[in-house]
């Protein structure tokens, strides 16, 4: 098969319509533009849409692509041989290896990372049923279980260091280590800051793609949550900042995410919402209008 590249125009083994590559990601996917917004696929769903391609030979790929699949899944060890520890017998950890300093008790201002998924953040409360909010990179709050959460000890060392480094009054040293996390926060610049496109105007694009590299191994609903948390912070990011229109980009799909954000949207007294331009964005996105004078 030829090998694919940026730039690359290319259609869907499996699916109608096609697109350009614009970028490779791990676990062999691909980005794909399609009709101007940027579609995560399998590399091994995509062929080449030469001209001189005839339907032959796509028929033929097809068949390549499926036969090297079956070739993989029967080469594939069986999952549980991974953890074979005697013949006929095997020992699973759920969790991994937890360096014993990792394992102390964990705090409001901690910096964590996710046991069984990419990226960590900052523990800002805590919530009943073992459930601890974390303010991610992103810059909004996701609830995780608190089993699922190790103190990122590296990173810790490494702010603190800094700190101390830029320190230029010995004496107070320890106090800059031990300022409230509350006052870093507050330096930050707002939320819909970040997606401003003209005087009080945002553009937000809410593909999950946009919002974490993870998606691939989270559930639709998962998605979903993670996609509407967003949408809250950047709804009242926007509020709290003055901003009097937002345009949120949510797709299509099967409608779900916009109707929840509507249901979400349809709670305030002072703000209005339709469909944004249809020339501009299809049918996959809100325009809202914040009026301030409550």
């Amino acid at each position: 098969m030829i090998k694919l590249k940026i730039g690359d125009r290319v259609k869907f083994l499996n699916d109608i319509g096609g697109g350009i590559i614009s970028g490779f990601q791990h676990n062999g996917m691909a980005k794909v533009l399609v009709d101007g917004f940027e579609l995560p696929y399998p590399v091994k769903e995509l062929i080449s849409d030469a001209d001189d391609e005839s339907e032959k030979n796509i028929e033929n790929k097809k068949e390549e692509v499926l036969e090297n699949i079956e070739e993989q899944h029967e080469e594939e060890i069986p999952l549980i041989e991974k953890y074979k520890i005697a013949p006929h017998e095997a020992e699973v950890n759920q969790h991994k290896e937890i360096n014993l300093e990792e394992k102390v008790k964990l705090k409001i201002g901690d910096r964590i990372k996710f046991l069984n998924g990419v990226g960590g953040g900052t523990i800002t409360t805590f919530q009943q049923n073992g459930m601890a909010k974390v303010m991610v990179e992103e810059g909004f709050e996701l609830p995780y279980p608190m089993n699922e959460l190790i103190r990122d000890i590296d990173n810790e060392s490494k702010a603190i260091a800094e700190m101390i480094e830029s320190s230029v009054d010995t004496e107070n040293k320890n106090e800059e280590v031990l300022e409230p996390l509350e006052e870093e926060y507050e330096e930050e610049i707002p939320l819909i800051e970040k997606y401003k496109v003209a005087p009080r105007e945002a553009e937000v694009d809410m593909h999950i793609w946009r919002l974490t590299d993870n998606y691939p191994r989270m559930t639709n609903g998962e998605m979903l949550n993670l996609q509407l948390g967003f949408f809250k912070h950047c709804l009242e990011s926007a509020i709290e900042n003055n901003f009097t229109k937002v345009i949120f980009i949510h797709g299509v799909g099967n409608g779900r995410l916009k109707q929840e954000i509507r249901t979400i949207l349809d709670e305030y007294v002072y703000i209005e919402y339709n469909n944004a331009s249809m020339e501009k964005y299809g049918v996959g996105a809100t325009k809202v209008l914040i009026r301030h004078n409550k």
